[in-house]
């Protein structure tokens, strides 16, 4: 069963008045009391709030009674939108300067400009390394649609990644720009959104769920690290970010610009295929080295070094030298739990889930094998 939750963001009720129709001795039942006479003919004009009418008539009660009691006006409850407070656009902001291309880079633009020039409909498929300068692609051709009076939507796979992308954004496209991620508050995302409708904004940032900004007249579409699974809602309702931004370009004649330093087999396929525009940055920009990578045998560190550690013996020794240079090091276990699994180091015994055949994962705090893929 599908269940609809009841927003958060609740509507505001005012008490308003309005005039009642006009009866045969209307003037008598007015009298002479001026502030009935004056509330009642605001009341004419249109309906009104009790707090617009405080301003107009002090000491309005006792007479709104009056004509309440007389049946020439009466009062309810107005459903109003809530209004929040946009902030005020800088005066001094200054758009930041473009950044130099370097060739590949102009090459890459010069794709991609014709189809955004004549609002046809392409994906391209940007495979640069990392530090190539594939944020600063997307930002001159979201510039680009922009001079052509369309709009724009940023979507990049996590929500930490957001700030930075947003202030890349923010510096270059000032307050045309408005943010949509899972994590704002309702009232936040409500002000978003409604930005977005009203057609205040013209570029959009976010995470996944930022393509479905409510945009009419779309552009470019850019999917920074397209590769990543986080992309893919498993939770109803069930999208992947990138395919859902393919379709809906395609109805608006609008151009996708598929982004990573390492594309998935699914892209890289669909560029043989003709399906996708292939790119490419090969080098970072002004030449930067790349950083050095090195895979490490643990099979070999334990046959020939007899190391039984889960560290290698060169991770040991450039952790010792980062730290004696007083520099910090950072270690990324991929895994839960403290040991993927446990096995003997005389028969090469693994324990394994007596389901599913999966090696149980060792649990240093519960001292507990567990299955990973059962809990």
């Amino acid at each position: 069963n599908t269940s609809i939750k009841k927003s958060t963001i609740h509507s505001r009720y005012e008490k308003s008045l309005r005039a009642l129709p006009r009866k045969d001795d209307t003037d008598k039942l007015l009298g002479r009391s001026p502030k009935q006479r004056a509330i009642y003919q605001f009341a004419l004009q249109r309906e009104i709030t009790v707090s617009e009418l405080k301003e107009k008539v002090p000491s309005y009660s006792a007479p709104l009674r009056q004509l309440q009691k007389k049946g020439l006006v009466e009062v309810f409850l107005a459903k109003t939108a809530r209004n929040f407070e946009e902030p005020e656009p800088d005066p001094d902001w200054i758009p930041e300067m473009p950044l130099r291309f370097s060739p590949a880079q102009e090459n890459c633009f010069n794709e991609i400009t014709p189809s955004i020039d004549a609002s046809q409909f392409k994906t391209f498929l940007l495979h640069g390394v990392t530090g190539s300068g594939k944020t600063e692609l997307y930002i001159r051709c979201i510039q680009r649609a922009l001079e052509h009076r369309k709009t724009a939507i940023m979507i990049v796979p996590e929500i930490s990644l957001t700030p930075q992308t947003v202030s890349r954004f923010l510096k270059r496209f000032g307050s045309q720009v408005a943010i949509l991620h899972s994590g704002l508050s309702q009232a936040e995302r409500y002000q978003e959104w409604k930005k977005t409708h009203e057609g205040k904004v013209s570029i959009v940032v976010g995470a996944r769920s930022a393509v479905f900004a409510p945009f009419k007249n779309l552009g470019v579409i850019v999917i920074d690290e397209e590769h990543d699974s986080s992309y893919k809602q498993d939770s109803t309702p069930r999208y992947h970010a990138r395919d859902t931004a393919i379709v809906r370009a395609q109805s608006k004649n609008a151009v996708v610009i598929l982004g990573s330093a390492t594309p998935s087999l699914e892209s890289l396929k669909n560029a043989q295929d003709g399906k996708y525009h292939y790119l490419s940055l090969k080098q970072r920009v002004h030449a930067r080295l790349l950083p050095s990578i090195r895979i490490i045998d643990m099979g070999k560190e334990k046959d020939e070094k007899k190391n039984f550690s889960i560290l290698s013996v060169p991770l040991k020794n450039a952790v010792r030298d980062r730290l004696e240079r007083g520099e910090q090091v950072f270690l990324f276990l991929n895994r839960r739990g403290t040991a993927n699994y446990v096995f003997c180091r005389e028969c090469g015994f693994v324990f394994q889930c007596r389901r599913c055949s999966v090696t149980l994962t060792f649990h240093d705090t519960d001292t507990e094998n567990l299955c990973r893929l059962l809990g």
